[in-house]
């Protein structure tokens, strides 16, 4: 009894408001009283000490093995019981908002009241039940019905009682609860590696130079450094960086000095061994064909230094190429001298000589952009059957070699040889009167253009019949022309070629014979 009185007197003395103080007051008076007397009733009931020992007013034991270890600790007096929650809580608990008021001393004690609630009500509700019923940690719905109408505020399982109270006092799901920075004395929950201030979650100082700014929640720096220091992010006091090639020599002044193998010219560290405006000493500066090589300026136009030092292209078989050579326009073609093998498409030969056709071979240009330097050292066509598109690719049997693709001959675009073409029907103009006509397709058959008979072949063409080849025009077209008197055309006797017959005729199979 003396344990609860003093854990009463806690309670009263950490609530935040006269009227919270009252509450407790009143809640925890009536608790003890409600204790004390149904401790006397089981005990008189069960002599033999089969009630369990949170009714004799010992401290409580788990009953849930499935509740979490962190939700009660039975080591803690038993408090006066107070209510719980309204409602039931089913199924998960949603997060908690960001800033919700958190009271950890609250929640211990809800807690502590809940399991003495089910143990409580498990006692009397086991005293009660009928033959067979007994109270289990289960929903509502399955407490025996003499239990539901002696202890109607036997409403929740040890479960939902222990989540009820995490809902109300606590932070669940990856919150914490946390003394809020600018408000003291009060609590709120916020996600873990969070903190509150002013009733939102903000990111802690990460520094103990920093100091939260009570309106802003910003974490400033707690104090300003003395020149020539700096601040860095976390405000702490450093100094600025030295320039490249600087390293710090006094933290106390921040003074730099050159890095090893570095001499200060003017207000800059360099090399005299390399730098080009101060080799070998400051302000000697090279020339613009020059470099400077171990502290002396030496061209880089030509050998043993080509286009930088120490590059000697004889060394290794090459022709050091200067870098004042343009192309036809003027434009330079290298930024500086380079090696060459004189085997190459724009130094064929000697430096800066180009080969229109795209290939050296073994210093001499090939001709056509049909060749290639096959084998390293000769420039061979890529347009023979031997070597077609590429060196040593050779065509099939029935093929030719066209621009550089093997093809087969004997069709209608390629007949004989590579692009003899048997023209198809086209529409002609007759040359005065302006009267259409249309020629006949040809094809081709045994690797030759052919005309259906009684047709002439006038460079692949075939004039409709009654018409006869006649030469061709000035600027190289065929010329077709009509029969005199409408006379029919048909085969020389003797020749087989097409004319125009000049009198009588007759038919061998489809093809007319002049007679």
């Amino acid at each position: 009894m003396s344990e609860a009185f003093d854990q009463l007197t806690r309670q009263i003395g950490q609530a935040q408001s006269r009227r919270e103080a009252l509450r407790v007051l009143g809640t925890g008076l009536l608790g003890v009283a409600l204790g004390s007397l149904v401790s006397k009733k089981a005990l008189a009931q069960d002599p033999a000490g089969t009630v369990p020992r949170s009714i004799r007013g010992f401290p409580p034991q788990p009953i849930n093995p499935g509740l979490p270890p962190a939700t009660f600790d039975p080591r803690q007096p038993l408090g006066p019981p107070r209510p719980l929650p309204p409602g039931p809580i089913r199924g998960p608990l949603p997060f908690e908002p960001v800033g919700k008021t958190c009271n950890s001393a609250m929640l211990t004690d809800c807690l502590t009241t809940a399991q003495a609630e089910y143990t409580r009500c498990a006692a009397m509700c086991n005293a009660s039940c009928g033959p067979g019923e007994q109270y289990p940690d289960a929903p509502r719905t399955a407490v025996c019905s003499a239990c539901r109408r002696q202890w109607p505020d036997c409403r929740y399982t040890l479960q939902e009682a222990g989540m009820a109270c995490q809902k109300t006092y606590g932070c669940i799901n990856g919150y914490s609860c946390t003394m809020d920075e600018v408000r003291s004395q009060i609590e709120y929950c916020c996600p873990n590696g969070k903190v509150p201030c002013n009733g939102g979650c903000v990111d802690p100082c990460l520094s103990l130079a920093q100091i939260r700014n009570r309106s802003t929640c910003q974490c400033d720096c707690a104090r300003s450094c003395r020149p020539p220091l700096i601040q860095d992010s976390n405000c702490l006091c450093k100094c600025p960086e030295c320039k490249p090639g600087f390293r710090l020599q006094d933290s106390r002044t921040c003074k730099c000095t050159c890095i090893d193998g570095l001499d200060l010219c003017g207000d800059e560290c360099v090399s005299l061994q390399v730098n080009r405006k101060h080799c070998g000493a400051c302000g000697t500066e090279c020339g613009p064909q020059e470099e400077c090589c171990l502290g002396q300026c030496v061209s880089t136009n030509e050998d043993p230094n080509c286009g930088r030092c120490f590059n000697n292209c004889s060394a290794i078989g090459q022709t050091c190429c200067p870098r004042d050579l343009t192309d036809v326009e003027g434009v330079p073609l290298h930024p500086r001298a380079y090696c060459s093998d004189l085997n190459y498409v724009l130094d064929c030969g000697e430096c800066g000589k180009f080969c229109p056709s795209g290939e050296c071979c073994k210093g001499v240009c090939c001709t056509s952009h049909m060749s290639s330097c096959c084998n390293g050292n000769t420039c061979i066509s890529l347009n023979t059957i031997q070597n077609c598109g590429s060196c040593g690719k050779r065509c099939a049997s029935g093929e030719a070699c066209c621009n550089g693709v093997c093809t087969r001959l004997g069709t209608n675009d390629n007949c004989r040889t590579c692009g003899d073409v048997c023209q198809p029907a086209t529409t002609w103009v007759t040359i005065g009167t302006g009267a259409v006509i249309s020629t006949v397709a040809s094809s081709c058959k045994s690797h030759q253009c052919t005309c259906p008979p009684n047709s002439a072949l006038c460079d692949n063409f075939c004039a409709p019949d009654g018409w006869f080849c006649n030469g061709h025009t000035s600027d190289g077209k065929v010329r077709i022309s009509r029969c005199p008197d409408g006379k029919p055309s048909g085969r020389e006797w003797g020749t087989g070629r097409i004319i125009c017959c000049p009198g009588d005729f007759t038919f061998i199979g489809d093809n007319r014979v002049c007679t």
